[in-house]
């Protein structure tokens, strides 16, 4: 755990002095720039003095912290552990970094139980914000979900084009990594797997094959209702009956690029000696599949720091106009994808 020692250390000064600093912070140091660098540390690393711990010892009530983070998981279908890999870890990170920056927690809602995230009364949530994971299927979700939480931040890899608080690792741009890589491969006919309505990595994929002339034509095409282990595999299955045969696959997400591995192997093509694929997320099992799964790293911890950060200056109303931070994604090598000869 982070502690006082630790931030110390860092700031180059004794333990004493980080104590006398966080216990009011407005306290005078003959050098100005301590103080500053001290609860800059505290800050970065998370460290919050433990007044609870303190509280209890000295026989006083346990105060639970007001204002909570309520976070709701829009593309994840159920509640079950582990029913879309990326968002739950993602949904993790963010009540961690809640609870590190003196939030509550409040309740976590997946798409299944919308309706009840949205017969919430505006008068309960008055100290709770909501952090949106995802892109709701509803186009007028956001402007319902605007009535009841004062204060709102999407998170994701799809950018809104509404006047919303938005935290994002651009679907778009993420597309546009990965055909990068597949063509500088020698890939010319490449498929892609995914969504198809309202969705920014099939627009990455549409505007990357026709940069660079390449055909995008219905036969590479094999649409998702839903970003899913299913979808995906059937999918691969329907595509590969096709007679014009791709030499690639751009999966919109792992979950997806999951079911495609386990359909081409059940029809008995190689990845990659028959057939590349290549993926978003980087979820932890894309390291376990065979082959290993290359695919884009989307920074998932760092979404969840600025998502929260964010709300808590809307909160705080340190920020009142419209903030949209945009976060670069990375390329993560492995073994699903091969150079053509």
């Amino acid at each position: 755990m982070f502690g006082l020692k630790d931030i110390a250390r860092l700031a180059n000064t004794s333990p004493a002095t980080v104590s006398r600093i966080l216990r009011n912070p407005e306290r005078r140091c003959a050098d100005p720039s301590l103080r500053e660098r001290v609860l800059e540390i505290a800050k970065k690393n998370g460290y919050l003095p433990n007044s609870d711990a303190r509280k209890l010892r000295s026989g006083a009530k346990f105060q639970v912290p007001q204002r909570k983070i309520s976070c709701f998981l829009a593309r994840t279908k159920t509640d079950a552990p582990g029913g879309d890999q990326f968002f739950s870890s993602l949904a993790r990170v963010v009540e961690q970094e809640a609870i590190m920056q003196g939030f509550a927690l409040g309740f976590s809602y997946s798409a299944s139980r919308t309706d009840d995230l949205l017969s919430s009364s505006p008068e309960d949530q008055e100290e709770t914000g909501l952090i949106v994971l995802g892109r709701p299927d509803d186009s007028e979700m956001v402007p319902k979900l605007q009535r009841i939480f004062p204060y709102l931040v999407f998170a994701g890899l799809q950018r809104f084009d509404d006047c919303v608080d938005q935290v994002v690792a651009d679907g778009h741009h993420a597309a546009m990594t990965a055909l990068n890589y597949l063509f500088s491969l020698g890939h010319r006919e490449i498929a892609y797997i995914g969504e198809t309505v309202r969705e920014l990595r099939y627009n990455g994929y549409l505007d990357f094959m026709q940069s660079k002339g390449l055909d995008c034509a219905e036969h590479l095409i094999a649409p998702c209702i839903y970003h899913s282990y299913d979808e995906g595999y059937n999918a691969a299955l329907e595509l590969m009956t096709r007679p014009r045969k791709a030499t690639a696959i751009f999966c919109a997400n792992d979950l997806t690029a999951f079911g495609v591995l386990n359909a081409l192997h059940s029809i008995g093509y190689r990845v990659p000696e028959d057939i590349s694929v290549i993926s978003i997320d980087n979820v932890e099992l894309a390291q376990f599949t065979t082959p290993m799964l290359t695919t884009i790293q989307i920074p998932q911890k760092e979404i969840g720091h600025f998502a929260v950060s964010l709300l808590l200056n809307k909160m705080d109303h340190i920020l009142t106009d419209q903030v949209s931070i945009s976060l670069p994604c990375q390329l993560v090598i492995r073994n699903s994808c091969r150079r053509l000869t």
